[in-house]
């Protein structure tokens, strides 16, 4: 009693951010399932490269079509912009088949915004959108819509409460 949805919701993803030591997908449905388009938003780090699995996976099973997208500033030129769409296509290798789209924006969420409703499916991990608990992220994305959205969590180091080992 008292206690309204987003108290539970935040309570339960505050518990996950202290307990869980595994990758953690955080799933929200509002696109079609399977999805047909993805697009993961790639970042440096843990999350991004595990964002990037996912999604690949995911297109691979649902035999979708993939968007690869970073983050550039809105105000670079369209050589920067160029410049890191071919950094990032060479950084996929020739397994990923995938379109690559350096997206001009402020933020993450600015861009998963602007781009959600050209896609079923975002993929992003949780340090592309500056968070660092799950609940941060969920805030940062909270009103975006027209596409599901797979939040992305990766721990570095495969260890239970306390340090002890798996």
């Amino acid at each position: 009693p008292g206690h309204g949805p987003k108290e539970r919701e935040d309570a339960l993803t505050d518990s996950l951010d202290r307990h869980l030591r595994a990758h953690l997908l955080l799933f929200r449905e509002d696109g079609p399932t399977p999805a047909g388009r993805i697009l993961v938003l790639t970042d440096p780090g843990t999350h991004g490269d595990l964002s990037l699995v996912v999604a690949t996976r995911l297109t691979s099973a649902w035999s979708a079509e993939l968007t690869v997208a970073t983050l550039i500033a809105p105000d670079a030129s369209d050589e920067e912009r160029s410049r890191l769409e071919d950094e990032v296509e060479a950084g996929l290798g020739v397994s990923v088949r995938a379109s690559v789209r350096a997206l001009p924006a402020a933020s993450a969420a600015e861009a998963i915004r602007r781009e959600a409703g050209r896609h079923d499916l975002v993929v992003v991990g949780m340090s592309a959108v500056g968070a660092s608990t799950l609940s941060e992220a969920v805030d940062h994305l909270e009103g975006i819509e027209g596409a599901s959205l797979i939040v992305v969590r990766a721990h570095d180091a495969p260890t239970a409460m306390r340090g002890t080992p798996l």
